[in-house]
């Protein structure tokens, strides 16, 4: 599976289980793309 987001500002709030729980059953066969400007 591709998951795709926007710019996260350096808030990863929306990785958080509550918000993506399909990534409990991610593998190394998936992948996620975070479009934008990149922000530690």
């Amino acid at each position: 599976m591709i998951y795709a987001t926007g710019d996260t500002h350096g808030n990863f709030q929306r990785f958080a289980p509550e918000h993506f729980p399909e990534q409990a059953g991610m593998t190394k066969e998936d992948y996620m793309i975070i479009c934008g400007d990149y922000t530690e």
